[in-house]
């Protein structure tokens, strides 16, 4: 069915303009409209998260059908939830057998139960829920977003050289569980797309794998089908002048790339990018973090049939910036930490359900975090 969908979306989404590098779908800050989120979504749940221990910061969500897992700030700690409870911790610093110094990275099995975890001595191996340690594979480059696709082999967006001295491919590629050897590459992200200020994490949709690919003028969301090793564009955008990286981020990406020029810059100064593409309802979603005067929005954009809809969420009374930490099926979930009073800043404007996550966070043990589960469908016209 969804195949279905996306096969007459498919002439909407894509634009003959680009044959030209013209760009046909532009994104404007001025269309976008501020809602209350308890108006404009058709189902939410607050879901406080059960630990027996406190939680540090959260870094990264990773969701699956099983277990939702959540990788600690400090880059140390992986979070095993099964519904709302931590049934398990990864804690394994140190420097002995299935130990490591931080955590780059993860990505479940579901058919094997084991969690592979990208960590700065390899990619190791923990069984699922009790943590044991499985083995480790040999893996020479970073990664950014990893995908279980079977019992042997890893999809993973990557950087990586062949040879020393020789141009790093950069792309989303197929690895071996066993060897940690790249065995295909899948899609190119090349210079033009990568020198972006953004990630490119991959999302499990039905059949697919969706990702997002950001570039200078213009930004795609792509799938890449496991079987028919196939990529398909399904919507691609461009921004809207305003919508530039401020100076602030420009610096911060200067110390982030040692060849950092005027070149680099001239591609970067448009780049946001869109994350946490998904199909929800039969519709392309996915969520732009413009910067516009240094006051940060998250803005939902969905497509539906032949125009774009744009959404930024409030909780009025508070200043919870509404956007995803994860995606899953036709929800949007966003992982809430702090103290219960640091979430309000206009007691007297506290909707309903800004009281309602005020009151679950004050009774939190150990103040640990809570998600928010919300759709973004409801009265989308």
């Amino acid at each position: 069915m969804l195949c279905f969908v996306i096969a007459i979306l498919l002439p909407i989404f894509f634009s003959e303009c680009n044959k030209n590098n013209d760009v046909k779908n532009i994104i404007d800050f001025d269309e976008i409209s501020e809602v209350e989120l308890d108006t404009s979504s058709s189902d939410i749940m607050i879901v406080p998260i059960k630990s027996s221990i406190p939680m540090d910061k959260i870094r990264r969500s990773f969701c699956y059908n099983d277990y939702t897992f959540l990788l600690s700030g400090s880059k140390k700690m992986i979070y095993c939830i099964y519904k709302d409870t931590v049934i398990s911790v990864l804690n394994a610093v140190g420097r002995g057998r299935g130990e490591y110094t931080y955590i780059n990275d993860l990505a479940y099995s579901e058919e094997e139960k084991v969690i592979y975890v990208n960590t700065d001595i390899g990619l190791y191996k923990y069984e699922v829920p009790s943590m044991s340690f499985l083995g480790s594979t040999n893996i020479d480059f970073s990664t950014d977003g990893m995908i279980s696709l079977n019992s042997k082999e890893l999809l993973v967006n990557c950087s990586y050289s062949l040879h020393e001295g020789e141009e790093a491919y950069t792309g989303i590629c197929i690895v071996s569980k066993e060897t940690g050897k790249v065995i295909k590459q899948c899609i190119d992200l090349d210079y033009y797309n990568t020198t972006c200020y953004l990630t490119h994490d991959l999302e499990r949709c039905n059949d697919m794998i969706i990702l997002s690919i950001g570039g200078v003028k213009e930004n795609k969301v792509v799938s890449w089908n496991e079987e028919t090793d196939s990529v398909i564009e399904l919507f691609s955008f461009g921004f809207a002048p305003k919508w530039k990286l401020t100076r602030k981020q420009t610096r911060l990406l200067k110390k982030k790339h040692r060849e950092f020029d005027s070149e680099m810059y001239s591609r970067m100064v448009y780049c946001d990018g869109c994350h946490y593409p998904t199909i929800i309802n039969s519709n392309l979603a996915f969520w732009c973090f413009p910067f516009e005067n240094e006051i940060k929005k998250k803005i939902a954009v969905i497509q539906k049939m032949d125009k774009s809809i744009y959404r930024s969420f409030k909780i009025s009374g508070t200043n919870i910036t509404v956007n995803p930490s994860f995606v899953k099926d036709n929800y949007c979930v966003k992982i809430i930490e702090g103290s219960a009073e640091s979430l309000v800043n206009a007691p007297e404007k506290l909707s309903l359900l800004g009281k309602e996550i005020y009151d679950t966070k004050k009774s939190q043990l150990f103040n640990n975090p809570i998600m928010l589960f919300f759709t973004i469908d409801k009265n989308i016209q």
